[in-house]
């Protein structure tokens, strides 16, 4: 069963979408939560506006995850991707930050085992000058 300030969300949501006022200005002055329900329903300008408003503290978050620019920045885009994808999977139970954190730290986490996996250790035990051999 879904609660009043669900149902609120979706009349709002709906009264936009029937009114067609759903220019820039407009859109910038809504929630996440609404955004988010407006991109639910193929309203793509909505999820340029929460990219907007969430790349730079995701990047930050993401940063201090893996540690490197280039990497932080894979995952954001992966998360970005994922948001976008699983558009129907977003529930207004909780708030859409809340959601996006959550998926963000599940890439980073994947790519930080990724990493972890990747490193190795090399098999063959390198022999120093004087023929003992050294741990690499």
């Amino acid at each position: 069963m879904e609660s009043n300030q669900e149902l609120s969300l979706e009349l709002k949501v709906e009264s936009l979408i029937g009114s067609r006022k759903l220019d820039r200005a407009a859109l910038e002055a809504l929630s996440d939560e609404e955004l988010m329900l407006l991109f639910q329903r193929d309203v793509l300008p909505a999820f340029d506006i929460l990219v907007e408003r969430f790349q730079n503290p995701l990047m930050n978050y993401i940063f201090r995850f893996v540690g490197s620019k280039d990497d932080a920045a894979d995952v954001l885009q992966e998360t970005f991707l994922r948001v976008y994808r699983k558009k129907h999977l977003y529930k207004t139970i909780a708030r859409f930050s809340t959601w996006v954190y959550t998926i963000a730290g599940n890439v980073a986490k994947s790519e930080l085992r990724k990493a972890y996996r990747k490193s190795s250790v090399p098999l063959v035990l390198e022999r120093d000058n004087e023929d003992d051999y050294v741990r690499p």
